[in-house]
């Protein structure tokens, strides 16, 4: 490293350590800028795989790669299906997001196919859906939530 570089360098740590010299990383907040706004977004399933909770329920983990937003493209969103809970209302619930999932990806049952199999065939489809912000709570920080699916518009005959 040159004596300009180490001189801009040794500038910048000064002027650095002036203007955040009085803070710590511990003071940073837990922000919610991190988040994507709420809104609906475009998304390509990037993953499908089975977890299991803190209680020991099953529930299937959908990953969206965001897509079609020059800010956001890329970004993750993250959406938990608790099919596997002990609660039936809960896994009703879920059935339920699950078959709009199916439906925004564009599937629609055939005769013959199984559940595991069209969920098996998400990763690589196009979805869209509708993000909101949850805060954080039981020991869990701010995220971002997929409140529902949107279905694709269907084409009218003209």
């Amino acid at each position: 490293m040159c004596i300009r570089d180490r001189y801009r360098k040794y500038i910048m740590s000064k002027s650095l350590k002036a203007l955040l010299g009085g803070f710590t990383p511990t003071e940073l907040p837990q922000d919610m800028n991190s988040l994507i706004p709420e809104g609906e977004y475009s998304a390509i399933i990037d993953k499908v795989e089975v977890k299991t909770s803190k209680a020991g329920n099953a529930y299937l983990s959908v990953w969206h790669k965001l897509s079609g937003n020059a800010y956001y493209n890329n970004s993750m969103v993250f959406d938990n299906l608790n099919i596997g809970h002990s609660d039936p209302k809960v896994q009703a619930s879920a059935l339920g997001t699950l078959g709009a999932l199916l439906k925004s990806a564009g599937m629609t049952p055939q005769a013959g196919d199984t559940l595991d199999e069209m969920v098996s065939s998400l990763p690589g489809c196009s979805t869209t859906m509708y993000v909101t912000r949850r805060d954080g709570a039981n020991g869990y920080g701010p995220s971002n939530n997929v409140s529902r699916y949107v279905s694709p518009a269907i084409p009218t005959a003209a």
